[in-house]
């Protein structure tokens, strides 16, 4: 067993980082997306009157939070700078799948006619959805894991 999967025994911690990042990465997502409902209930951006950009603050503290939550539970272990470094690390990779994920429906808005039309990146919705797919959904879950224990 390596430091870093030492460092994170406690699956309640553990937990309480990937929940905080994932609720963060969900709200950005939904605004991004323009989502009304997640998991049957309304989006976090949409739950109260006046909410609306609100949770877009919202979802920088919780970003920020995880950093924070990280350092609170294992600052004394030499496995920290690991674990802030893995999470960093996720976090852009999962940016940079919500970019693709825009640039796509920016795209397939122009197809629509509905926007100028161009040639521009990406090609298609379907073509580009292999390469979306793992960007968003797999980081937290398998580089957690294989970069940690």
């Amino acid at each position: 067993m390596n430091e870093c999967s030492k460092a994170v025994l406690s699956p309640t911690r553990e937990g309480w980082v990937i929940e905080v990042w994932k609720g963060y990465i969900y709200i950005v997502d939904d605004i991004i997306d323009g989502s009304e409902i997640r998991r049957g209930r309304p989006c976090w951006h949409l739950l109260l009157p006046g909410t609306g950009l609100q949770a877009l603050n919202d979802s920088c503290i919780l970003k920020s939070l995880v950093h924070l939550v990280l350092r609170r539970f294992f600052h004394n272990k030499s496995a920290y700078p690991r674990l802030s470094d893995v999470m960093q690390e996720i976090t852009y990779l999962t940016e940079l799948g919500q970019n693709m994920d825009i640039m796509m429906s920016q795209q397939k808005i122009r197809r629509s006619g509905r926007g100028p039309s161009t040639n521009a990146w990406p090609p298609s919705s379907a073509a580009m959805l292999p390469t979306i797919s793992p960007w968003l959904t797999r980081f937290i879950t398998w580089i957690w894991r294989r970069r940690i224990m």
